[in-house]
C-alpha cells in the first residue's frame, strides 16, 4: 500500500511539474477542422501602420506552425474579422472575442486606437503593437494566456515577443493535431 501511494505521489508531483505549462492553454476548441486549419484574417477597419504590418506578420509567423495556416484576406470559411477605433481608456488595449459553443465558428479583435495612439505619445517601439497583434491572433487560434514568465511565448499579456514561440506552436499541435 505505502508503495502504491508513493507511485501515486510521484505521478502527481510529476504532473504538477509538467502541467502549469500548458493548462489553461486554450480558450477554446479550436476552428473544426484537421490540422492544418486555415483561419483567414479579414481586415475591416485597421489602419494603424504598425498593426496592418503586424497582421501580415502574425499570418506568416503563425502559419509556421504545422497545424494551422492563417492567410489574409481571401473567401475563406474560418474568418477572423479585425476592427480599430477608439474605445476609450477604460477598454483593453486589444481584445479578441470568439463565436461558437462546441467549437470556434467565427473570431473578431478589436484594436483600441485610444490607447494604440497613447503608445506613439510615449514612444514605445512598433514591434510591441506587432506583437498585440500576434498575441490576440493566438487567442484567435484558440490560445489562451501563459502565465509562466519562463515559457517563451507572444501568449504572455505583455510579454515581449512579437512572434509565435514554439512553445505556441505545441499548444496549437496539441489543440488542432498536427
Amino acid at each position: 500500500m505505502r508503495r502504491l501511494v508513493a507511485i501515486a505521489g510521484a505521478v502527481a508531483l510529476a504532473a504538477a511539474l509538467v502541467l502549469p505549462a500548458s493548462a489553461g492553454t486554450f480558450l477554446s476548441n479550436g476552428w473544426r477542422g484537421k490540422a492544418p486549419v486555415t483561419i483567414t484574417l479579414i481586415n475591416v477597419s485597421v489602419t494603424d501602420h504598425f498593426l496592418v504590418q503586424g497582421i501580415t506578420e502574425a499570418a506568416a509567423n503563425w502559419s509556421k506552425a504545422s497545424a494551422v495556416e492563417v492567410v489574409v484576406g481571401g473567401r475563406g470559411k474560418n474568418k477572423v474579422y479585425l476592427y480599430e477605433s477608439a474605445y476609450g481608456t477604460n477598454f483593453c488595449m486589444a481584445c479578441t472575442s470568439l463565436q461558437g459553443s462546441t467549437y470556434t465558428t467565427g473570431a473578431s479583435i478589436f484594436f483600441n486606437d485610444t490607447l494604440m495612439t497613447g503608445l506613439d505619445n510615449l514612444g514605445v517601439p512598433g514591434y510591441y503593437k506587432r506583437g498585440i497583434v500576434c498575441h490576440e491572433v493566438g487567442h484567435a487560434l484558440g490560445l489562451d494566456h501563459v502565465e509562466d514568465p519562463s515559457i517563451e511565448t507572444c501568449m504572455q499579456p505583455g510579454g515581449n515577443y512579437d512572434h509565435p514561440a514554439l512553445s505556441d506552436f505545441d499548444h496549437l499541435a496539441a489543440l488542432y493535431g498536427g
